[in-house]
């Protein structure tokens, strides 16, 4: 009796330790892709700091791994332990961010009334059959004006995890791509208000110096929805800063001819 008794009590603490673990990743049959929000959330006269991120529990491992790893990266690529507690990667990163702003907030020498901020959230934002797309937002204020904020997109190949990239497309420097990049640029500037008639108009918006009819690439990569492909600026790249981040999106059909074979297996392409 008194053996039953051990056994009983152990069972019980294994129970429990499971619970309160997260889950490692679940390499599901039919690689059905999960995620759990987690959360960091800290606040104080200083500062303020918050994150949130889906973090992949479960589905093909080849697929959470290179999400997990983009999350890591996205965060700041300075968590060096395991990738499968997506709490404690968010706490390093909160902590650290937290730690960085206090002693900032405290070095400044002149009456700060308004709190340090910094938000960063990173979701899944679409899913199909062949593709899974996550959105990078973020927002950081020390002091000044306004504050400065970021939106990148990340789609990764269901079947095993590889991001999509400007490798996959090609022939961006032909007339035909880059007047695909003026008129999204127009439709943007037209949906904020702006009357956009000549290039001199969108001209006069934009900060850049290269021509018109070639107009740079945003810095960062493009990411699927189910409308197509979307392109998107960060603030001060081609625009001021009260033009916010231009963006638009490219419907299948039109980048279509400029899609690699590869690129092509993220969509349902006959």
């Amino acid at each position: 009796m008194r053996r039953l008794y051990l056994l009983i009590i152990v069972f019980t603490i294994f129970l429990s330790n499971c619970n309160n673990r997260e889950p490692k990743v679940i390499e599901t049959q039919n690689n059905t892709f999960a995620t759990k929000t987690v959360t960091y959330n800290k606040s104080a006269k200083s500062s303020t700091v918050k994150l949130e991120a889906d973090y992949p529990i479960a589905g093909n491992r080849n697929l959470t791994t290179a999400i997990r790893k983009y999350i890591c990266e996205e965060f700041g690529g300075t968590y060096n332990s395991n990738l499968n507690r997506g709490d404690l990667l968010l706490n390093h990163y909160g902590n650290k961010i937290y730690k960085e702003f206090e002693n900032e907030y405290i070095s400044i020498e002149d009456n700060i009334v308004i709190p340090f901020e910094y938000s960063h959230t990173i979701k899944k934002t679409e899913e199909t059959g062949n593709y899974i797309t996550y959105q990078s937002d973020n927002y950081e204020y020390m002091g000044g004006a306004h504050g400065i904020s970021s939106s990148t997109g990340c789609t990764f190949r269901k079947s095993d995890g590889l991001r999509f990239s400007y490798n996959m497309l090609y022939n961006t420097n032909t007339p035909g791509f880059r007047q695909l990049i003026k008129k999204g640029l127009i439709s943007y500037f037209r949906a904020n208000g702006d009357t956009i008639t000549t290039d001199d108009d969108l001209m006069a918006i934009l900060i850049t110096e290269s021509d018109i009819n070639h107009l740079p690439l945003p810095e960062q990569a493009p990411y699927l929805t189910k409308g197509g492909v979307v392109f998107i600026y960060q603030q001060y790249e081609i625009a001021p800063y009260s033009a916010g981040m231009p963006s638009f999106t490219i419907s299948y059909s039109d980048i279509l001819p400029f899609l690699t074979t590869e690129g092509k297996t993220y969509i349902n392409h006959k």
